[in-house]
């Protein structure tokens, strides 16, 4: 009986710590946010992007995967008050499609600060056990 209430207990365990594929989606995106908007870090999007990705900004410019990671890291513009809100995941098989809604204060190199909001369509592949961002397009809102 005891070997019986420990090993319920040990799966039990397991299961409470094993994140969720909406979880772990979630996660790389946040990683992702981190990576543009924050420290600007090309070996983190190295491995948060598919090989073949298209990524879109609100500006209506469109970029693949080279373009997407020298521009990220090379922006000079900063941004305080970051916040993703309302994301919404939906999954296909190894696709996931999300929606999520970003804000933040850009503050340019001179200084001065301009509101962004933006509405994103993001589209994740499942790849080798990870998550892998195939495509993203952005709106302002």
């Amino acid at each position: 009986m005891k070997k019986l209430i420990l090993f319920l207990l040990l799966v039990s365990s397991i299961q409470s710590f094993a994140q969720t594929e909406e979880e772990k989606v979630v996660q790389r995106i946040k990683q992702l946010n981190e990576a543009v908007f924050g420290v600007k870090d090309s070996a983190a999007l190295e491995n948060l992007l598919a090989d073949k990705v298209t990524y879109g900004h609100s500006t209506g410019k469109v970029e693949n995967r080279p373009e997407m990671i020298r521009g990220a890291v090379t922006n000079t513009t900063s941004y305080t008050d970051f916040k993703m809100e309302d994301a919404v995941v939906y999954f296909e098989n190894k696709t996931a499609i999300v929606r999520c809604v970003i804000s933040a204060t850009n503050v340019s190199k001179d200084g001065k600060t301009s509101p962004l909001h933006l509405g994103l369509l993001l589209v994740w592949v499942k790849q080798k056990k990870e998550w892998k961002l195939t495509a993203r397009q952005a709106v302002k809102l």
